[in-house]
C-alpha cells in the first residue's frame, strides 16, 4: 500500500482517521490488502462531492475560502469521520463498503406507533379547509 503521505488528499484523511479511531477495522483491512482499495474509492466519492459543494457554495455567492471550508467539512462528516468502534462497533461488518442493516428494524408496534403520529400530524384543524388525507388501511 501506498503510504499515507502518497495517496490523495481524502484517501489520506479516511486512513488518519481510520488508523486513530477504528484500529480493528484499519487493520482487518491492512491485511486482507482491501485499505487502499478502499481508500482509493473514498477518494473518487469525495472528491466529485467535494466538487458538487464548492460549485452550488460558489453559485450561492461564497468567495473560494468559505465556499472551500464548508464543502471540506461537509465531505470530512459524511465520508471521512466515520464514528469509533466503541460508538458503532459493527460498522462495515460485511466489508463490501456498506454497513449492515440491523434484520429487526422495527420493534413490535413501532409501525403502529408511526401510523398513530402520522393522523395525529396530518389532521387539519377545526375549520379549516385543508386537505383532509384519506385513513391508513390497517
Amino acid at each position: 500500500m501506498a503510504t499515507p503521505t502518497e495517496l490523495p488528499y481524502w484517501a489520506n484523511e479516511y486512513v488518519t482517521h481510520l488508523r486513530a479511531h477504528r484500529p480493528e477495522m484499519y487493520a482487518e483491512m491492512v491485511e486482507s490488502g482491501e485499505l487502499e482499495q478502499q481508500a482509493l474509492s473514498i477518494q473518487a466519492s469525495a472528491q466529485a462531492y467535494y466538487n458538487q459543494l464548492f460549485a452550488h457554495n460558489k453559485g450561492q455567492g461564497e468567495n473560494d475560502a468559505t465556499a472551500d471550508f464548508y464543502a471540506k467539512g461537509d465531505v470530512m462528516r459524511e465520508y471521512i469521520l466515520l464514528p469509533t468502534e466503541q460508538d458503532v462497533p459493527e460498522l462495515y461488518e460485511n466489508m463490501d463498503g456498506m454497513a449492515e442493516e440491523p434484520e429487526d428494524a422495527f420493534e413490535p408496534g413501532h409501525l403502529e406507533f408511526l401510523k398513530y403520529l402520522c393522523e395525529e400530524t396530518f389532521q387539519p384543524s377545526a375549520g379549516s379547509d385543508a386537505y383532509k388525507r384519506p385513513p391508513v388501511n390497517s
